[in-house]
């Protein structure tokens, strides 16, 4: 007779902070705690009719209603001389964790070792060069890390999904495929009365740092900061610079929004008003400069909540505090850190020392082009682009559209085989700008003769014929041309990376590539 199939339940597993075993629950959670042995809380909402229902219906014979179920689990283990504290999540009971009482990438450093780094079927990463971008890649088949687009020097890897090492590790306890983010996500047979051994397992094998020995030591080219005192001191750096308004700081949820089911962000309450709603997040649309002035501690930031507004029910669904939307990079006595996603993280010294090395050696050279005034005392780079007709093609705006293409910008000015892209230094936003255009452009050029013969249309002086067809990519420059008022002209670290990776990928289409600096008088 065939041994019967144990039933399996997947599960989401989380490990806490030391020290955060007494709060790793939200201030305001509607759990009771059915059974302190078993670490158990459990929660009901309440049958509640969505608002659509009457704001479009215009009905009260419609009985449609929503109810949910959330339990949170916590257990302890002990492992060597450590006591360990982990909680598992089912229904709504994520939305019930004290996000800043989890153990960052614990899932993810898990399940990196535990997987078979050749059966990766997604990943998450976010890339905080300069504009942090969310995304989420997935295959139809499982493959290599390498078939996913990585920059290991700007990315943070934030979760994975791979199938699991069964060389190494049994299907019955972990299942086939593991996903490891903050959380470690498995599909098991164990039961709370032997999730314990699991657990113990689980941290034995986060322990161990299995990952790095597979090749993915790069993720640890940004750390995060654990000492209390440290992160502290980072704070307070970080509001000196905020009530300073010298700090550059972009605002983004901290996970992968529907924007099909988005109808805003609120900073009041979980039910808000129509107008109360902000398409962005933004420090300004809460406090004001003069109360900015006031704060003297960042958690005041930390207490402002930022709730996502559904359209489908008029109600919060995820939510985070200000301060974990918050991307800032702080300088101290020579050390990098960043903060983003609510955790503080240091820059790899040599890591940090190699980028800045090649910043350093950037033969950063004064442009030809004439010194750059604002129009009526505002920036206009449209206005001084078109100044310089007389010598160069003036392509601002004159987007090209090729097949399967968006819309791209050529370039600004060109002229001789120089594709010149101009854009005013404010911020590494306007960078990110700068070095996407130049990077798609340069591809366009090189890879597409729809592209070329589009591009040849607008000029003056035409390509020849032969360089439709195929380009002689030696005859062509990148120019970033970047005005600035500074002297001492640098950029944010993680805008420098940006800088370097773009400049390297567009020398691989055998496009040269150098920066300029036009004088900006303003």
């Amino acid at each position: 007779m065939k041994n019967r199939k144990l039933p399996k339940t997947k599960l989401s597993i989380y490990l806490l902070k030391e020290g955060c075993e007494e709060n790793f629950l939200t201030e305001n959670h509607d759990l009771e705690e059915v059974d302190s042995s078993d670490g158990l809380y459990t929660g009901i909402i309440p049958e509640k009719e969505p608002e659509w229902v009457e704001k479009f219906f215009l009905s009260e014979n419609i009985n449609l209603t929503t109810q949910s179920v959330s339990a949170v689990l916590k257990k302890t283990i002990e492992f060597k001389d450590e006591t360990k504290h982990f909680v598992i999540c089912f229904g709504g009971g994520y939305h019930r964790i004290n996000k800043n009482a989890i153990e960052k990438r614990f899932g993810l450093k898990t399940a990196l070792t535990m997987g078979n780094i050749k059966q990766v079927r997604s990943i998450n990463k976010k890339d905080i060069s300069a504009t942090p971008k969310i995304a989420q890649e997935q295959l139809s088949n499982t493959s290599d890390i390498n078939s996913f687009t990585i920059d290991f020097q700007r990315d943070i890897l934030q979760g994975v999904t791979l199938l699991l090492d069964q060389t190494k590790y049994q299907k019955e306890h972990f299942g086939k495929t593991i996903t490891g983010t903050d959380s470690f996500s498995i599909t098991t047979s164990n039961t709370y009365k032997n999730i314990e051994k699991l657990l113990f397992k689980l941290y034995r094998i986060y322990k161990s740092d299995g990952y790095k020995k597979k090749g993915y030591d790069w993720i640890d080219n940004i750390n995060q900061v654990k000492d209390t005192q440290e992160k502290n001191k980072l704070d307070e750096l970080l509001l000196d610079e905020i009530k300073e308004s010298k700090a550059v700081i972009t605002y983004a949820p901290t996970g992968i929004v529907n924007w099909k089911d988005f109808e805003g962000f609120s900073f009041k309450s979980v039910d808000p008003e129509p107008d109360e709603l902000s398409d962005e997040i933004n420090l300004n649309d809460y406090l004001s400069e003069e109360k900015l002035k006031k704060v003297n501690s960042i958690k005041k930031f930390k207490d402002i909540r930022v709730n996502l507004i559904s359209s489908r029910n008029d109600s919060g669904g995820a939510y985070w505090t200000l301060y974990n939307c918050m991307n800032a990079e702080i300088d101290d006595n020579g050390r990098k850190f960043i903060l983003t996603d609510g955790q503080w993280y240091e820059v790899d010294t040599d890591f940090l020392n190699g980028v800045e090395s090649w910043w350093s050696t950037l033969n950063i050279i004064d442009s030809n082009l004439p010194a750059y005034r604002k129009v009526n005392d505002k920036h206009n780079e449209g206005a001084y682009n078109s100044q310089q007709a007389d010598d160069y093609n003036v392509l601002d705006k004159q987007n090209i559209i090729i097949t399967g293409q968006s819309p791209i910008e050529p370039c600004d000015l060109y002229k001789d085989g120089e594709f010149i892209h101009v854009k005013v230094y404010r911020s590494s936003a306007s960078m990110s700008h700068l070095m996407a255009q130049a990077l798609i452009s340069s591809i366009l050029f090189v890879d597409s003769k729809e592209f070329r013969e589009k591009f040849n249309a607008k000029l003056t002086n035409k390509l020849d014929l032969a360089e439709i067809n195929k380009p002689t990519r030696e005859k062509y420059q990148i120019v970033l041309a970047i005005i600035t008022n500074k002297n001492d002209f640098t950029l944010p670290f993680f805008s420098k990376i940006n800088l370097r990776t773009n400049m390297k990928n567009i020398e691989r289409y055998g496009l040269d590539c150098r920066i300029e600096k036009i004088q900006g008088n303003y």
